[in-house]
């Protein structure tokens, strides 16, 4: 019995075909309508051929909230001939507790599913996934039933026989609606309890993860590993499935497997498995009924798939097991437990290519592990079939390993050709001859299990001679083919691993069904057969030792059971037969039907006792939301028209492959460029430059730092058939989105237009030109970052979208330095690889219906390994923080990245900062450090789960404190806070994070005026929460805070910061003129009252982006010094401002000269105001850049350096004096 191993998208799938063309060119209306939204309608019912016997196979989507479907997880037509009123019933499904976003996403991926099903009802299914083939007659599946006592039997059960015998097998809960395989169904398990010659069944399924998901989904979900994981099918499911996963819709990390295969008793646990997944845990009542504890790890031990046939020695009673890959190295694995469960290491097992490894066998002191012809080849489903195939060149070998090695060294290999054995039956040693003999059925075709053949299937029962001496083999027919084919069974269990002279194996006539069982003489060959008489089969026959040791006399001293179904009365029996001549002894009628199945086991009596109940690992479904911060205002909020869903479908080939990107101009009036709505993937000739000429204007570009060509990505032919369906998908939607109107927060012709724009890299400039002199004290780099986009955004941009550039101005004995690089994020360097952007822009493209769809489109790349999700997605672009000799640049989505200053003045990325794995989680981007301890503070914040906010501190040698939950019920947006002496200010305020307006077509980051402001008082050095002070301050929206100081006094913290009006101003359009007002806001530590006061009112000027002096930071200051925001969002100069006067000094930067933040850099001062104001200006005129440096004091300009480039309007900075440079890590 075969499953998969469904790890990664890639994981392993198997099956022919079903049809080869989802991606086809057709884009006819009538294809396209098939892709439309079926709501309220039936299901549809496509009969494949009315011809058939078997059950018509369902293709319609079996959706809880948008179709009616069947709600007994057994159609009548799946399960018929049955009398199955004692069969348990599940209840009635409520629909899941899903959030909006999830319902939204559901509905989506329903679409989707059921477009699929209704292109795959156009083609035929071969009959190794057709289930009216695979689950016909009593193939099918039943019911559960409750434990039935008292059952008749004929004959007499022999004494010796006390236990439960069990067996496993595939019953899949819902009815197919598309390709099944056998090997496919749920599993189940029967058990017969014999007790005093009475007998008692029961029958249930293994509650899987899968299972019990399914169940409460009210339909399929999980892909099937044979049935549909083929194909161009198979990749489109895959993506279906992980993109639920996503959602939390369903849930994948905690296992996909069936357990339908085999059985094993082990350590008191009776283990249910399939090598798709870890075991099972079910448990045997006292009353014989059945019940799962749950997924079982071997106390967390066991952290990879078990093959379905593990191996007990009789001897030392320890298990051997296997663990195969088809995904990644190491494609097999070995290990073993002690018979009290201890795991020993897992040994790697070299192989070049992931092979089909089902079963192996041991002898006293080796085990024999077959690499044979069936491989996994996951780029067949390009082609259109099973991954799974016979590789004729590929040489099939047996390695015969020491049971105890701790390594694969001393593995020996040797060839066995053309030989596949799904099943080993046993092996021993034989030292007069220096071999190991094998005993296996050799099946022929290879395949043939799984992929559809015209030659008939032969299993030839064969002995196989290893020789490690002389790396020779031999082999040879025990029985052959011709006398019969002999499948499923196995040799007396207690001489496992030793010589064996007999074996029961089932005669597989006509396959797959089983018309009897063998007893094989392995010496003489010697057959004596078993029938069950006309049309009754049956399945594996279990060998059962007359005493479970090894003091029985002979070797075939016991008892053989077998299930048995007569297909003429529809009733089904447990046969006990005398293994030594074959007579039947007993026969337990059971009470319902019992359909064909896989493998069993006996659990003695004996063994009943000392069952444990508990398991080590036993896992509840988690619930996974999508956790991407999400913010900016709708582009689109499409209505779910027919038309709207035509231009959802299929795009044709000629947009898609080998054109030139189609330009659609949202406004022709525009002086900007126009957006590129062609999705500029691999397929599409696109601007290889990082910024194709329309993007950069007015430059000299001759100095750019240049980008090398980039070559295709080494990407394996799933992954192209992936990117290819991502980009068709992407394509449609840019399609849709060309057709209505960007808001200006999001349009990128508004939003990076002018001396917005980016540019290109520029290595180190010396000597600059300067006017007038540099003060002798300025000894450093002044670094600035900012937003610039490396490629010309193809659908909506914020601002604050655009990759991290830090432009640096290097200042040492009156000369100047200049550079501008990228901050190479992780994002960055991939998408550079890529050739386009693949990451979501997070305020211009995560909002409304399109955003949920992008999300989809990145994290399903990122599962097809096309872009790498786990190692950051940030953009580094706006703030600066010098620490610990490190120069950090940070955007609150992520963690800091290093950035070094090198010796000539240029710039370098380092890498991603988590200061030694002690950061774990992103890290906003204005981080304080106190002048006096050295100390930094910092804050983390997350939209989709609690905690939503956590504050943590930083020694000045980089050791993190704990992370300290803040408690807040609803995310809210905190980009910045305050310190004083001896607390934090923690605002928490009513811009606040809600995915579900993404359903509505608006933006996640919106205002919520029910909501009340306040701000959070905490001491610095607090590990928990629990003494925070909250005070509110009724409608206050401080984007940024200035300085916050202690007033023992009067009781209160003052607080200095820029109100803000309308508060989501900057991300949602608004009709209201935005307002920003310099304000004191003080708050009462013992009364727990606030006052607010306007220091300078919007009318008078808006006032963002500042400082004060920052070696004062946390304490009393009198001066800030501010940006002049207007015309928003230009600055046209700043103002230094008395906090107690109100008094405001002006300092214009000129007619069309607009700037940005101002930074004050001090002296050694005895004044507050000591020191200079450094800003970028740059000249709109003339087109040029360059630094002010003015007295801090009376605002006069002392110096301006001129820049060779511009340098764009950007956000914060900071300097590094000359001092640091030198001690930089």
């Amino acid at each position: 019995m075969v499953a998969s191993i469904s790890i990664a998208p890639n994981s392993t799938n198997w099956g022919k075909s079903q049809f080869s063309h989802l991606f086809s060119s057709s884009s006819s209306s009538s294809s396209l309508l098939e892709l439309g939204f079926p709501f309220k309608k039936k299901p549809i019912i496509i009969r494949r051929d009315s011809s058939t016997s078997g059950g018509s196979v369902y293709c319609a989507l079996h959706s809880p909230p948008f179709l009616d479907f069947p709600k007994s997880p057994h159609p009548n037509p799946l399960i018929t001939k049955d009398n199955n009123k004692s069969a348990t019933t599940f209840p009635k499904q409520s629909p899941p507790p899903w959030n909006p976003i999830q319902k939204v996403a559901s509905m989506a991926f329903d679409m989707a599913e059921s477009a699929l099903l209704s292109r795959e009802t156009h083609h035929a299914l071969p009959k190794t996934t057709d289930p009216r083939v695979q689950i016909a007659g009593n193939f099918s599946p039943v019911p559960e039933q409750p434990v039935h006592h008292s059952l008749p039997v004929t004959g007499t059960i022999p004494d010796c026989i006390d236990g439960v015998y069990v067996r496993n097998g595939a019953n899949p809960m819902f009815e197919p609606v598309s390709g099944h395989h056998l090997f496919d169904g749920d599993g189940m398990v029967h058990a017969v309890g014999i007790h005093g010659g009475e007998a008692s069944y029961a029958c249930r399924f293994t509650e899987t993860e899968r299972l019990v998901q399914e169940r409460k989904f009210g339909r399929s979900v999980f892909p099937k590993a044979i049935g549909e994981l083929h194909g161009h099918s198979g990749i489109a499911r895959l993506l279906l499935f992980y993109g639920r996963g996503l959602f939390g819709l369903v849930d994948h990390n905690h296992g996909t497997g069936v357990a339908n295969a085999g059985l094993v008793y082990f350590n008191g646990r009776l283990l249910a498995m399939s090598e798709d997944d870890l075991p099972y845990h079910v448990r045997i009542t006292p009353s014989g009924d059945l019940e799962t504890i749950g997924r079982y790890s071997f106390n967390e031990q066991l952290k990879s798939a078990m093959i379905a046939h593990p191996k007990v020695d009789p001897d030392s009673g320890e298990l051997f097991a296997l663990s195969y890959d088809v995904v990644t190295k190491p494609y097999l694995k070995y290990f073993r437990f002690s018979p009290n469960g201890e795991k020993s290491p897992d040994v790697e097992i070299p192989l070049e290519v992931p092979t089909m490894t089902h079963d192996f066998a041991i002898t006293e002191n080796f085990v024999v592990i077959p690499d044979q012809q069936v491989v996994f080849k996951l780029q067949e489903m390009i082609r259109g079939g099973s991954p799974v195939m016979y590789d004729k060149s590929k040489k099939s070998r047996f390695g015969i390993l020491a049971k105890n090695a701790r390594t694969a060294s001393d593995i020996i290999w040797i060839e066995s050709p053309n030989t596949f054995c799904f099943h080993l039956w046993n092996a021993w040693e034989e030292p007069e001859s220096d071999e190991i003999v094998v005993i296996g059925s050799c099946m022929t075709p290879p395949d043939s299990i799984f992929n559809e053949s015209e030659e008939t299937l032969r299993s030839v029962l064969s002995e196989i001679r290893l020789n490690p001496r002389t790396g020779e083999s031999s082999r040879r027919a025990i029985v052959t083919s011709e006398e019969m084919n002999l499948e499923a069974g196995m040799v007396n269990r207690n001489r496992l691993g030793r010589r064996t002279r007999f074996a029961y194996l089932a005669i597989a006539e006509p396959w797959p069904k089983v018309s009897g069982f063998a007893k094989v003489d392995l010496v003489t060959g010697e057959v004596k057969k078993h029938v069950y008489g006309d049309k009754r089969y049956g399945g594996e026959p279990f060998f059962l030792p007359n005493k479970n040791n090894e003091e029985e006399e002979e070797e075939d001293e016991g008892y053989v059971l077998a299930l048995v179904h007569d297909e003429k009365t529809w009733k089904s029996e447990l046969e006990i037969v005398n293994a030594a001549d074959l007579t039947v002894e007993a026969t337990v009628k059971l009470p319902s039907r019992v359909p064909y199945g896989f493998h069993g086991t006996f659990v003695e009596a004996k063994d009943l006792a000392k069952q444990k109940t508990e398991s080590s690992t036993m896992e509840a479904s988690i619930s996974i939301a999508p956790n991407s911060t999400n913010r900016g205002k709708s582009q689109i909020s499409p209505s779910f028209s027919s038309s709207s869903m035509l231009e959802l479908g299929f795009i044709s080939k000629a947009i898609i492959f080998k054109k030139k990107p189609s330009v659609t101009r949202r406004g022709s009036s525009s002086t900007s460029s126009s957006v590129h709505c062609a999705l500029q993937s691999p397929f599409v000739d696109f601007p290889k430059s990082p910024h194709p000429n329309p993007l950069i204007t007015k430059d000299n570009t001759n100095s750019a730092a240049t980008f090398p060509k980039q070559t295709p990505p080494p990407w394996n032919p799933i992954q192209k058939v992936a990117s290819m369906a991502f980009d068709m998908i992407e394509s449609a939607l840019l399609l849709l989105e060309s057709h209505h109107a960007l808001p200006k927060t999001t349009d990128p012709r508004v939003q990076i237009a002018g001396n917005f724009y980016p540019v290109p890299e520029q290595p180190v400039h010396h000597s600059i030109p300067v006017t007038g002199t540099i003060p002798d004290c300025i000894d450093g780099v002044y670094v600035r970052n900012g937003a610039n986009p490396m490629f010309e955004p193809i659908s909506g941009h914020h601002l604050f979208d655009g990759d991290g550039m830090v432009h640096a101005i290097g200042i040492h004995d009156g000369e100047a330095s200049y550079a501008c690089r990228f901050t190479k994020t992780e994002r960055l360097v991939q998408e550079r690889k890529l050739g386009r952007p693949v990451f979501p822009k997070a305020i211009g493209e995560l909002h409304g219906h399109s955003g949920i769809v992008r999300l989809l489109l990145f994290y399903g790349r990122g599962l097809f390994g096309l872009v790498d999700n786990h190692h950051g997605v940030g953009v580094a672009n706006a703030g600066l923080v010098y620490f610990n000799g490190r120069l950090l640049a940070m955007s609150e989505d992520d963690l800091p990245y290093h950035v070094r200053i090198t010796h000539a003045g240029d710039l370098e990325t380092i890498g991603r900062y988590s200061f030694n794995e002690q950061l774990k989680s992103s890290m906003i981007a204005h981080p304080k450090v106190d002048p006096d301890s050295g100390e930094l503070f910092a804050l983390s914040y997350d939209v989709v789960t609690k905690p939503y906010l956590k504050y943590f501190r930083f020694s000045p040698d980089g050791e993190k404190s704990p992370d300290v939950e803040i408690p807040l019920e609803v995310p809210s947006m905190t980009h910045d806070f305050a310190i004083t002496e001896n607390f934090v200010v923690i605002p928490n305020q009513q811009v606040v994070f809600k995915l579900q307006e993404m359903i509505r077509g608006g933006s996640p980051v919106m205002y919520e005026k029910s909501k009340k402001s306040r701000f959070g008082i905490l001491a610095k050095n607090a590990r928990t929460a629990s003494d925070i002070i909250w005070i509110e301050t009724p409608n206050t929206f401080c984007f940024h805070l200035w300085n916050a100081w202690e007033e023992p006094e009067s009781d209160e913290i003052v607080v200095i910061g820029s109100c803000m009006t309308p508060p989501d101003s900057i991300f949602n359009e608004s009709e209201e003129t935005l307002r920003s007002v310099l304000s004191e806001i003080r708050l009462n530590l013992r009364t727990r009252e606030s006052t607010r006061r306007a220091i300078v009112t919007s009318e008078e000027i808006n006032l963002e982006v500042g400082m004060v002096n920052r070696n004062r930071l946390g304490r009393r200051t009198r001066f800030v010094y501010l940006a002049i925001a207007e015309p928003w969002p230009k600055v046209s100069g700043f103002a230094k401002v008395d906090l107690v006067t109100g008094k405001v000094k002006k300092h214009m930067y000129g007619d069309e000269r607009y700037g940005g933040e101002p930074f004050f850099l001090p002296k050694e001062e005895e004044e507050e105001d000591e020191g200079y104001i450094l800003t970028l200006v740059h000249d709109e005129k003339t087109w040029k850049s360059e630094l002010e440096i003015l007295n801090a004091a009376d605002l006069a300009v002392e110096a301006a350096i001129k820049l060779p480039s511009r340098v764009p309007y950007g956000f914060h900075g900071t300097f590094v004096e000359a001092k640091d440079l030198a001690k930089q890590a």
